[in-house]
């Protein structure tokens, strides 16, 4: 598994401006959230459990949430299931405490 986090990554994506990293963090959590409460209500649909974890996925790429993404691709392969939405969960909170602690919010 790669690091929980590539900062380099999200100061690249956001082109080295602290607030837009601010303001990115903020929309990707708020959609991180909604992906996983549709994961949630698709437990009994496998095409839409694949796509929010592929959106889920992408989003998290984006910005360096490496750990979550691995995780989201590996469910947007694999069939609905409670606890690997529990272990997405569980990157998305420590990715989450990260990304407080990196912008200065903990």
């Amino acid at each position: 598994m790669s690091a929980i986090f590539d900062f380099a990554r999200l100061a690249s994506f956001a082109e080295d401006d602290r607030a837009l990293e601010q303001e990115l963090c903020g929309m990707f959590l708020l959609t991180a959230d909604r992906y996983l409460g549709e994961m949630h209500r698709a437990m009994g649909c496998a095409a839409t459990w694949a796509a929010e974890a592929h959106r889920l996925k992408g989003a998290a790429a984006n910005i360096g949430a490496d750990s979550l993404a691995e995780l989201a691709l590996v469910a947007e392969h694999g069939d609905p299931d409670p606890a690997r939405l529990a272990q997405l969960q569980a990157a998305l909170t420590m990715t989450r405490q990260l990304l407080e602690k990196h912008l200065g919010r903990s």
